[in-house]
This record gives structure tokens, sequence and C-alpha cells, in this order.
């Protein structure tokens, strides 16, 4: 999969549970995850573990572990994680 071409997205002011148990963000920049809660993983990588281009998370809280699996970085800020 190649993420790299998914710019201008966000996801704000939700609380997820993920059927799988794990979501999945896989985008580049200008691609905001704001004030979210996720009640199982999250995954920054594309299906097949392809190309995304970093991103931002802020204000969130993600109850299981994040796979950072895209070749670039991330920024994330006041957020919980595990």
């Amino acid at each position: 999969g190649n993420a790299t071409q998914n710019f201008w997205r966000s996801a704000e002011n939700l609380a997820l549970v993920p059927v799988s148990g794990t979501n999945r963000w896989a985008v580049s920049q200008a691609a905001p995850f704001r004030r979210m809660h996720v009640r199982g993983g999250l995954n920054l990588a594309p299906d097949g573990y392809g190309w995304a281009s970093g991103g931002y998370i802020a204000d969130s809280r993600i109850d299981g572990t994040v796979g950072p699996y895209s070749q670039q970085q991330w920024y994330t800020r006041d957020s919980s994680v595990g």
C-alpha cells in the first residue's frame, strides 16, 4: 500500500472500538488525529506495510500499542499510549 497520497484528512473528538482490535491510520502530512480515544491498538502503516509519511497525534488516548511501521516521523503530543 501507499499512503503518501493521503493528505488533508483528519479525525477528531471520537472514541473507537476497532473490530479487529487495531485501528489503521495510514496518512501523510496534514492529517491530524486529535482528541481521540482508541480502545485498542493503532497501526500507522498502510495495508501491506507500504509507504506512509508521518503525521500528528495530540490529546489522545490509545489503550493498546501503537505500531509505527511507516518509514517516516510521527509527532505525538499530550497523549497516553498503552
